[in-house]
């Protein structure tokens, strides 16, 4: 009976730590693909005369036209609700700007 419970008990941790390493490999998939993206902007830059600043906004311009596109604006005007709310949560999320107040000077 004891040594059930103990197996038991054991098998729950293993499992728990095996669900945590596995988190973490898909979170570290996740930091180096956001590295790659990162020093390939970089390498870019340093390989061509192309200011980092540059391709970022190629990248966001890209991004924005496939978002509008899949949205419904393009040649095929087929606009729902559903989607021009989602193309605004995407865009607030992305693109928020915070209220300055009063007294705050921000660099832009």
């Amino acid at each position: 009976m004891l040594n059930r419970s103990i197996e038991s008990a054991q098998k729950k941790v293993e499992q728990q730590n095996f669900s945590i390493r596995k988190r973490l490999l898909q979170y570290d998939d996740v930091l180096n693909k956001q590295r790659e993206v990162i020093y390939g902007i970089r390498n870019g830059a340093h390989c061509t005369n192309e200011r980092p600043k540059d391709i970022i906004f190629e990248m966001i311009e890209e991004e924005l036209a496939s978002r509008l596109e899949t949205a419904g604006w393009g040649e095929r005007a087929v606009l729902s609700a559903a989607n021009i709310e989602s193309l605004v949560g995407w865009l607030n999320s992305h693109f928020s700007r915070q209220r300055e107040g009063r007294g705050t000077d921000r660099a832009q």
